[in-house]
């Protein structure tokens, strides 16, 4: 078989979630209840396809980035096109930092 190459559905980038990361804060009181990175990848790809853009974003879990800091989830964006925008790693913390996502990835739009 072949390697083709395909179109993404998605048009401008795919944002990483780090499940490692959400998987060591289950001990941590958060507001919401069950896994910290599937909570918020449901957030962003919810408020990304109420205003729109659900399918300009792709947001899903990853592996470890190895970018692991106490208390906080890694998460990274990667452009489609590089050359236009780079790809960033940074640490949040899945809750109290979401809305700041979500600004973040809609300037990038």
């Amino acid at each position: 078989m072949s390697i083709e190459n395909q179109k993404t559905p998605w048009q401008d980038g795919i944002f990483l979630i780090c499940e490692k990361c959400g998987k060591s804060l289950d001990g941590l009181k958060l507001k919401e209840s069950g896994n910290a990175s599937d909570n918020l990848k449901k957030y962003l790809k919810s408020e990304l396809k109420d205003r729109g853009y659900g399918k300009r974003i792709r947001v899903i879990n990853s592996g470890c980035l190895d970018v692991c800091i106490k208390d906080a989830v890694a998460v990274s964006y990667i452009p489609v096109d590089t050359s236009v925008q780079r790809m960033e790693v940074s640490t949040v913390h899945p809750e109290e930092d979401r809305e700041r996502i979500l600004k973040d990835l809609l300037k990038r739009l």
